[in-house]
């Protein structure tokens, strides 16, 4: 009896660890598809824990709020060039 609870320790970790990873790393347009098509199966709970988190400001991609974050944003920084002393030494 103490494998099978070993072994459903194991696969319990490793199917936390595999959502994590996948969460994390897969692009979020497929996470919104995949919750999209869960949702549409039926299974909810499921969907709205693989959906990807709603980005809040300037830059979630919502093009209604693009006005109100142009008026935020900073002016881009002008490159200074460099500037060489000269030490008066050979090295």
């Amino acid at each position: 009896m103490s494998m099978l609870v070993q072994w459903l320790v194991v696969a319990a970790l490793m199917a936390w660890s595999l959502g994590f990873v996948l969460r994390r790393y897969v692009p979020a347009i497929w996470l919104q598809s995949f919750s999209a098509s869960l949702q549409a199966r039926g299974f909810g709970r499921l969907a709205a824990m693989v959906a990807p988190a709603a980005k809040a400001g300037c830059d979630n991609g919502c093009s209604s709020c693009a006005p109100s974050c142009s008026s935020h944003a900073e002016a881009p920084a002008v490159p200074e060039p460099v500037k060489w002393r000269s030490s008066g030494a050979c090295h």
